[in-house]
């Protein structure tokens, strides 16, 4: 039969082959010598065969991928339109924590964040925006700006936003720990309010008379805070770190008695929160006067008007009578002429509904 033997296959005594040392067969392997001496033996053993995915594997792995993607841009509201979605899995704006202090927002953003960072929320998830609002960057930015001006319940000295897929966050950067926080927001709230309830602010005649008071008030409160003003010009702000943020705070100018311009607005803020009369913090640079470069003020509203009240130009040092110079003027006054507000302290779509 030539030079190798036909061999029977097991279990099919009319099939045979030749053999071949160490081939596989459909039920065996033949073994023997390699010199191609007749096999000695037969070993039933199956066929180890190296395969692909199935094709239904493959398939399942597609979807599971596909539906992932879909999941995370339906979370995100970066779906087209005529994809459907339900509202259920769209990320929605979380409650606003309670908070025991008057906050300052003109619609659901500005309060969320004011709320929570008067709570002293170690992040602040602002998801639910990045999925409603295309410029979110530019949306989040400018109410960041306005209410951290707004609210002098806020001890904040900068924020970063930070995130994923799946939920981004803003962390502020407090000034102090919540105790601390906590004690100079309850110290201001009670002094404003114990100024608010003075019979000269309470028995004003009418919004004017009580701005006037709430202004004097807060002159004969407050003294000029030269260190921090020094500090501040002279770029020495980590080795006054405290000096400086007490200056900036209604706390500084209605509990320790000193202030610069942010700390003097922010008291009339506190106050005339307390009296029930509508005032804003305005920020911008002014070119002359006490002070130069930036600067703070108020306007506040009387008889459906903004009008500029400047407690810390009108603050001519101890011992002398209050001036009003720059109690409430309008923006026609040319005492106005030297200042210049920029866009931080408001948000962009209502600068000129204060006539700013």
């Amino acid at each position: 039969m030539g030079e190798h033997d036909a061999r029977v296959v097991a279990g099919d005594e009319s099939a045979t082959q030749p053999y071949v040392p160490g081939a596989s067969s459909a039920t065996g392997v033949w073994t023997g010598s390699s010199s191609g001496e007749p096999a000695s033996s037969w070993t039933s053993e199956p066929i180890r065969e190296r395969r692909g995915r199935p094709a239904w594997l493959q398939y399942v792995l597609l979807l599971t991928v596909t539906a992932a993607a879909v999941g995370l841009a339906g979370y995100g509201g970066h779906l087209p339109g005529w994809v459907p979605w339900p509202d259920a899995l769209t990320p929605q704006q979380p409650e606003a924590p309670d908070v025991a202090y008057a906050v300052h927002g003109s619609d659901e953003l500005s309060v969320y964040l004011a709320t929570s960072m008067v709570a002293q929320e170690d992040s602040i998830d602002v998801t639910w925006l990045v999925s409603d609002e295309d410029d979110f960057e530019a949306i989040l930015t400018d109410t960041m700006y306005a209410v951290v001006t707004q609210n002098p319940a806020i001890f904040v000295d900068g924020w970063a936003v930070q995130g994923n897929a799946v939920r981004v966050e803003v962390v502020p950067d407090y000034v102090y720990d919540d105790v601390e926080a906590e004690r100079r927001r309850a110290s201001a709230q009670a002094e404003a309010e114990r100024i608010a309830a003075l019979p000269a602010i309470v028995a004003a005649a009418d919004d004017a008379a009580r701005a006037a008071a709430i202004h004097n008030q807060v002159i004969a409160a407050t003294e000029y805070d030269w260190d921090a003003y020094d500090a501040i010009n002279s770029g020495a702000l980590d080795a006054n770190a405290a000096v400086v943020a007490r200056s900036q705070e209604g706390y500084g100018a209605l509990v320790e008695g000193v202030a610069v311009c942010t700390g003097y607005a922010q008291a009339f803020q506190l106050i005339a929160d307390a009296a029930g009369l509508d005032s804003v913090i305005v920020t911008g640079e002014v070119s002359e006067g006490l002070s130069t470069d930036g600067h703070a003020w108020n306007r506040v509203l009387v008889n459906g008007s903004w009008l500029v009240v400047d407690t810390t130009w009108d603050d001519e040092g101890e011992g002398y009578v209050a001036s009003d110079e720059y109690l409430l003027l309008d923006d026609t006054s040319p005492r106005l002429l030297t200042r210049m507000a920029d866009s931080d302290w408001a948000l962009d779509a209502e600068l000129a509904a204060y006539g700013a």
